[in-house]
Formats: C-alpha cells, sequence, structure tokens
C-alpha cells in the first residue's frame, strides 16, 4: 500500500470519460478506506502531468486549476497536477508502483489547491476506476429461502 504523498504510476487506468488510459504517473492525496457512490476506496490521487516546454508550461498554467509543481518537490522534470480531477481508486484492484513521494510542503499545498476546487465546484470526483461489490451470490442465497 502506498501513503499520501507518494508518487505513483497507475499502470491502466480510466480517465473521467470512462476510455482506457496506459500508464501514468499521480499524486495520492489520501489512503484512508471510505465508500463512495456505493464502491469501495482506499486512495485519492491527482494526475500529475510533466510540461513539455515553455510554451506548454504556459498554456497548462493558464488554467486555474492546474497547479505548478517543480522537479524540486521531488519529480524527475516540472510538472503540474490537475486539480480539477481527482481520482478514486481501490488499491487491491488497481495496478500501479510507488517511484518517489513529494516534498511534504508542496504535498500540503497541492492538498489544499485540491481541495478549494472541489468547494468552488471546480473539480470533479472520478470514480470510473472503482467497481460495486459483487453482492450476487449474496443475493442469490437470499432469494433461494
Amino acid at each position: 500500500m502506498c501513503k499520501i504523498g507518494d508518487i505513483i504510476l497507475i499502470e491502466k487506468f480510466k480517465n473521467e470519460h470512462g476510455k482506457d488510459v496506459g500508464m501514468h504517473p499521480f499524486i495520492v492525496l489520501s489512503t484512508k478506506k471510505g465508500v463512495i457512490e456505493s464502491m469501495p476506496l482506499d486512495m485519492i490521487a491527482v494526475l500529475l502531468s510533466s510540461i513539455k516546454d515553455e510554451k506548454n508550461r504556459k498554456r497548462n498554467l493558464s488554467y486555474e486549476v492546474n497547479y505548478e509543481v517543480k522537479k524540486e518537490a521531488g519529480l524527475k522534470k516540472d510538472s503540474f497536477v490537475k486539480g480539477n480531477q481527482v481520482y478514486c481508486f481501490d488499491s487491491n484492484k488497481s495496478d500501479y508502483r510507488r517511484v518517489g513521494s513529494i516534498d511534504v510542503d508542496i504535498f500540503m499545498e497541492i492538498r489544499e489547491h485540491v481541495k478549494m476546487m472541489l468547494l468552488q465546484g471546480k473539480a470533479q470526483i472520478i470514480t470510473t476506476n472503482l467497481e460495486l461489490e459483487d453482492d450476487s451470490k449474496e443475493l442469490e442465497n437470499e432469494m433461494s429461502l
């Protein structure tokens, strides 16, 4: 299990539109167990994207929801988090590996930024990577009584 502030690479996930996406880095915001929309989760993370060049930096950081993270914070290159996309995962059903961790102070800034985006209604909680528990066997047993 990873911990908050970890940088992880998720092998395959579904984006906000439910489309499959290949390997991508995330920063873990929470590892508390919970339930959302009747689906269990134990990991909340934000998408991390690298900044390719100065033009890319200006374009991506012109959006209020994106938050810049310099490589000195523990990354291989300057990047940004998409503060408007908060992903929920079940770590037992997600193929990921830890590749590093983010500086504690920067982590706190990112978490506050994402929290502000959520409170202002500018961020969405993405549950496309969660699954309903399979209660079909339990239901079959109850129906046969």
